[in-house]
């Protein structure tokens, strides 16, 4: 970095005919490097012609410029306001393109209309050779704007008109043939634009944060640490500073939110320190274009422990490598990322880096609730102990501590105290290590089993149970580990088929209270409930007796509502309601008068009727 300033100012200390090209990859801090230090630089440099003047830098984006004018007349708009109301004595091959340029912007009709009243004294014009022009994004002009075309007017600035051009790009993306043969001509030398992290950073920290002097202090007290965690996965600044932007939001929410916890306060800086990690990891891995807000690529299958957790270990005592390409996305990221440390997916987090929107600072309290097992202000003490058996804070037990942790968490799942994912972790702790306390495997698979069963009022249904579990074909212990997971998937569809029942309940009796708010929410265009099977958990004959005397008005939204069933949703997903639909037919059909006489009611009753008929048949063999 020290090489490009001093390599800039010898190049504005010598009487040139050429261009400087400062080459480097996108997002490693080039322009942010030119404005912050360079800039500066050259206005303190006196001009090579006159020593009583001074360098005025231009800095001019050439992305999406899709001509030569386009160029001068962003260049003359910089220098407007640099210049204010000093007209410029320009060089005479450009000077009209740069004038055309702002009367085309300020709709002016004549040359004249800007040159009157403007009377500069001479000792007050600036000559185009003080100008530094800057030229950044060269490999970003849209494709109606030739290399040849624009290598042709850089040349005859530095030639002609001895203007000092500095161009910033990435010089890897350039593949045309006319700009690797004129270069040449031009550009009398390219500087390979390498950037020193730890001071980019600093500039990154200084500039972009000192209006928050709280958040500010925190990133230069943590900057080694974001070093360490971002350098070996990206160079790429746009993408840091993507991250500390998003992760200042995230900042100032967790002060809030971990001061409403007492246990949570007294972590505050540890939770500081633990979602800057994950930050960092997401926002490089999202701006890597590895994952967005709908492909999570099973990150948050880690949410709770895998096997693959447990026998980190093993890989750990082995040293055994494995082909990067035949490792899962989240395998590896937890490699790069979490390579001995603790891993936890913050779903808040996540949405928010990922785009979805406003952090949700209620979830970011629950993730970290979860996270350090705190429940109603205390910390699980059976989720503590499980956490001290994972690899690698094991290794802080003695032998005789070890023995003694490992019964009291057999003790634990005694009492069902863990959940469905957590058992067959707690086989693996307690038969690893050569099986110490010398037990039986198939008693204590038995056990375990039996633990879950007691714990099963606590437990709630878990969708996708099975990413939970991740055993491979020659774990010895395959044969033990299948039983506690057929057990465990045996308990959670018992726990859906239950949950799904009394939330069917729950709809009915909402039905029921409000049955206008109730259809209003099925008929919203992406309800859920418009392709969710839900009648089958209600009772016809209450259903029935209650159509029979609501007022007509309802009746009438009651009718639209088997409609809109019939017409707009999806009978895949709706045949389990059939033995409802058939119930309330039979229940109709048994008392005909209701509906076959005159009047308004016994019109709406027949039109209920004849809808159900057809949604009968829809569901039975996919049209009416």
């Amino acid at each position: 970095m020290q090489n490009i300033a001093e390599l800039v100012d010898l190049y504005l200390s010598m009487d040139t005919s050429y261009a400087l090209l400062v080459s480097g990859p996108w997002g490693s801090g080039k322009t942010h490097y030119f404005k912050d230090v360079i800039l500066p630089q050259i206005q303190k440099k006196h001009t090579v012609n006159n020593a009583s003047k001074r360098y005025k830098p231009v800095l001019v984006s050439l992305f999406g410029q899709r001509s030569v004018e386009d160029i001068q007349t962003s260049i003359f708009l910089s220098l407007h306001s640099i210049l204010k109301n000093k007209y410029i004595q320009l060089g005479a091959s450009i000077s009209k393109g740069l004038i055309n340029g702002a009367l085309k912007l300020a709709k002016i009709d004549s040359f004249s209309g800007v040159l009157d009243n403007a009377k500069p004294k001479p000792k007050d014009w600036i000559e185009f050779d003080e100008i530094v022009l800057i030229l950044d994004d060269l490999e970003r002009i849209d494709k109606e704007l030739t290399f040849r075309q624009l290598i042709g007017f850089i040349n005859s600035l530095v030639e002609s008109q001895s203007v000092k051009v500095i161009i910033i790009a990435n010089r890897d993306q350039i593949q045309d043939e006319d700009f690797n043969n004129l270069k040449e001509k031009t550009i009398g030398n390219t500087i390979h634009f390498k950037p020193n992290l730890k001071d980019s950073i600093k500039q990154i920290i200084a500039h972009r944060f000192a209006g928050s002097p709280v958040y500010e202090q925190y990133l230069e007290q943590k900057a080694s640490t974001i070093i360490q965690l971002f350098a070996p996965h990206s160079s790429n600044l746009r993408t840091l500073i993507y991250c500390l932007q998003h992760f200042q939001y995230i900042y100032s929410a967790t002060d809030v939110q971990v001061t409403a916890v007492s246990l949570l306060a007294e972590k505050k800086q540890e939770i500081f320190d633990l979602l800057l990690r994950f930050a960092l990891a997401i926002a490089t891995e999202y701006k890597k274009g590895e994952i967005d807000f709908n492909n999570r690529r099973e990150l948050d299958r880690e949410l709770h422990m895998s096997l693959n957790e447990l026998f980190a270990e093993k890989a750990f005592a082995n040293k055994k490598d494995e082909e990067k390409g035949g490792k899962a996305f989240n395998e590896r990221f937890r490699e790069q990322y979490y390579p001995q440390d603790r891993y936890f997916f913050f779903s808040s987090i996540y949405d928010f880096m990922t785009g979805m929107g406003k952090l949700n600072e209620e979830d970011l309290q629950e993730n970290l609730k979860i996270y350090y097992h705190i429940v109603d202000n205390k910390v699980s003490p059976q989720q503590s102990l499980l956490e001290t058996l994972q690899h690698p804070q094991v290794y802080n037990y003695s032998d005789q501590e070890y023995l003694k942790a490992t019964r009291e968490l057999l003790d634990y799942a005694d009492k069902g105290y863990y959940d469905l994912y957590n058992y067959t972790a707690i086989f693996y702790y307690a038969t690893r290590f050569k099986n110490p306390l010398a037990l039986s495997r198939q008693r204590l698979t038995n056990r375990l089993i039996k633990g879950m069963r007691k714990g099963k009022n606590r437990y709630q249904h878990i969708h996708n149970l099975d990413l939970h579990f991740n055993i491979t074909t020659d774990d010895p212990d395959l044969a033990y580990h299948q039983q506690l997971i057929t057990e465990a998937q045996k308990i959670n569809e018992q726990l859906k088929s239950e949950e799904t029942i009394a939330d069917g309940k729950r709809k009915q009796d909402e039905f029921f209270a409000d049955p206008t708010s109730f259809i209003t929410e099925v008929l919203q265009p992406n309800s859920r409930l418009s392709q969710t099977a839900f009648l089958q958990y209600f009772d016809a004959k209450q259903f029935y007796l209650f159509a029979q005397k609501v007022e007509n008005a309802i009746l009438v939204k009651i009718v639209y509502f088997f409609y809109h069933r019939r017409t707009k949703g999806f009978p895949d997903h709706l045949k389990e309601e059939k033995p409802f639909i058939d119930q309330l037919i039979t229940l109709f059909e048994s008392h005909p008068k209701k509906w076959e006489g005159k009047g308004i009611t016994a019109f709406i009753q027949q039109d209920l009727y004849s809808n159900l008929i057809k949604y009968q048949r829809l569901l039975t063999d996919g049209h009416y």
